[in-house]
């Protein structure tokens, strides 16, 4: 995992724009986040035409929204999001806490080196990654079009009633994740086979 700084955009009056570049294992194709909206507190009702960012030590919590560009998570952030539509990617990293609920990520959700997830009920157009975490994560009903990878969790992750497109994975994680009735067209492996 490496995320890098790579150069600033123009900056306007009210906004500073900068661009992430972020690169979440091998099995995604994520190139460029361009942050440039910054997220604290409530947003509802609205629609964000740019990619949002919550900065280091910030909260966020989304109601009814559709973000056009993507979504990235800071260092020690809390994340809460009820029926929104990211037309890009979610990319988390460090963070303290995400709860997704009945949304659709048109991208990738990758989950990395955090505290604990959430995350039900959602539709889900590319991959699902969580690895590194070092607390209790839930992946409970949700509609998977890529593939769903557990790797190196370091508490309980338990993943139930999933309908997976792809392949569920699940390797290196102590205590193993949990979990019955998930479904995989490309079948299971490692510690997920008879989940």
């Amino acid at each position: 995992m490496l995320i890098k700084l790579v150069r600033p955009l123009r900056i306007g009056l009210k906004k500073q724009l900068s661009i992430y570049l972020i690169i979440v294992g091998t099995m995604f194709n994520i190139n460029l986040v361009y942050a440039d909206y910054s997220c604290e507190g409530n947003l509802n009702d609205q629609i964000i035409e740019d990619n949002i960012i919550v900065k280091t030590d910030k909260n966020c919590h989304l109601k009814n929204m559709t973000i056009k560009g993507n979504i990235a998570l800071q260092e020690n952030t809390g994340f809460s999001a009820h029926e929104i539509t990211v037309e890009g990617d979610l990319i988390a990293v460090n963070y303290k806490q995400v709860n997704l609920t009945h949304s659709q990520i048109q991208g990738n959700l990758a989950l990395q080196q955090g505290d604990s997830a959430n995350i039900n009920n959602n539709r889900i157009l590319g991959n699902l990654s969580a690895s590194k975490n070092k607390n209790s994560q839930l992946y409970t009903h949700n509609n998977i079009q890529g593939n769903l990878e557990v790797r190196q969790n370091m508490a309980t992750a338990t993943i139930r009633m999933n309908k997976i497109a792809g392949k569920l994975s699940c390797l290196n994680n102590r205590p193993s994740p949990v979990g019955r009735h998930n479904r995989a067209g490309n079948g299971k492996e490692g510690q997920c086979l008879r989940l």
